[in-house]
């Protein structure tokens, strides 16, 4: 009896152990294939981790100060809760607890803030440098020839940079991170570019142009197989000047111009459209892998809007209709924060409104840290704010 209870707990033992190797081998395997993009990228590693292990210092609640004189609506940012934040001298990362991840200085005279998961890209518009990095740390400081116009970052650490040649026309360059070469080149002799972006996985990469036909100017879209180096897809937007490119999901891109809006799919080529010439566009928010919204004005005063929620294919979900005059968009955790007169307002996706912040007349920006708080850029500092 004594021995077939000791092989029986023998037996279990062994059980256990394989239970447990095979748990921590599925859990290193979902870790590796949800870093990948960092674990197998030596040029991206060391970097990785340092950001991963960066140890904040203890801040000192809110409102936080921000360093510099200025930050513009478009250089304010969260990443996992975590807030970034561009002024004309410093690149700034707090947690969300106002914990302080990176103060750092910088020359650029027009600084632009993008990101792409867990990348951070910021460039000097209309200058020649660009840094490329983590939240809490450069991996490239880059050097350009040409004018800056727009660039973006991947997932992966690929770059796109969209430049002003000394003649006048306009290219693409396509980078890998510390690499000098580009590994894509393309120039637009006949067409004027003026925004890209990258999906995640840096596979492909995605072009907006102006083009005069006709006398009359509209926008080509241009999807491009970066290994390849081939163009998958030429898409002409008429008489519609598309100023902003951004990824919804890895396989569809927000193209947002003057008097419409259209979601590509960069697979198949197929675009969904929203015309909305007949309205002024207010401010635009993206739910990365879930959806947008946007605000338009139905009046010349701009007091009378609406809200649409879409989805990330481009479907119109929900319309919500205000008398606000709104400057400024976020949307997560199932609600719609609008900026309007020194407000705050709330509301979820059915259209009801579920409360109200202060935040003073200067307020330029907001973003949402849940359904019922919300982060405020001011001129000079950030705050943090609950519905009431």
């Amino acid at each position: 009896m004594k021995e077939s209870r000791s092989k029986i707990k023998k037996i279990k033992s062994k059980n256990i152990f394989k239970v447990i190797v095979s748990l921590l081998f599925c859990w290193s395997a979902v870790f590796i294939f949800l870093n990948r993009n960092n674990i197998l990228n030596p040029d991206l590693t060391i970097s990785w981790l340092k950001d991963k292990f960066t140890f904040p210092e203890k801040g000192e609640g809110f409102p936080l100060k921000i360093k510099g004189e200025k930050v513009s609506s478009q250089n304010f940012k969260l990443m996992d809760e975590n807030i970034l934040l561009v002024s004309n001298t410093n690149y700034m990362c707090f947690r969300k607890n106002s914990d302080t991840i990176k103060i750092m200085p910088h020359t650029f005279y027009n600084p632009v803030l993008k990101t792409c998961e867990d990348k951070v890209i910021i460039y000097d518009l209309n200058g020649k440098e660009l840094q490329v990095g983590f939240k809490s740390n450069v991996i490239d400081n880059f050097k350009t020839e040409k004018k800056i116009i727009s660039a973006a970052v991947s997932g992966n650490g690929v770059f796109a940079v969209c430049g002003l040649t000394a003649s006048g026309s306009t290219e693409l360059e396509v980078f890998k991170v510390l690499k000098k070469e580009p590994i894509l080149e393309m120039k637009f002799n006949e067409e004027y570019l003026n925004d890209v972006t990258l999906s995640a996985d840096g596979n492909k990469v995605i072009t907006a142009a102006n083009t005069l036909k006709d006398g009359k100017i509209s926008s080509v879209l241009k999807v491009i197989d970066v290994e390849s180096k081939k163009e998958k897809y030429n898409l002409e937007s008429k008489e519609n000047l598309i100023f902003f490119l951004e990824h919804v999901s890895l396989n569809n891109v927000l193209a947002l111009g003057d008097k419409s809006l259209a979601v590509i799919n960069t697979i198949n080529g197929k675009q969904k459209e929203y015309n909305f010439s007949e309205k002024k566009l207010l401010a635009f928010d993206i739910l990365k892998d879930n959806g947008f919204a946007l605000a338009l004005s139905l009046s010349d005063s701009g007091n009378d809007s609406e809200i649409l929620v879409f989805n990330k294919k481009g479907d119109l979900k929900k319309t919500i209709k205000t008398q606000l005059k709104i400057t400024a968009l976020s949307y997560n955790y199932g609600t719609i924060a609008a900026l309007s007169d020194g407000y705050v307002f709330f509301y979820d996706l059915n259209g009801k409104n579920t409360g109200k912040a202060d935040c003073g007349k200067e307020a330029k920006n907001i973003k949402l840290l849940s359904s019922k708080k919300v982060f405020i850029l001011n001129p000079r500092q950030v705050l943090l704010k609950s519905s009431a």
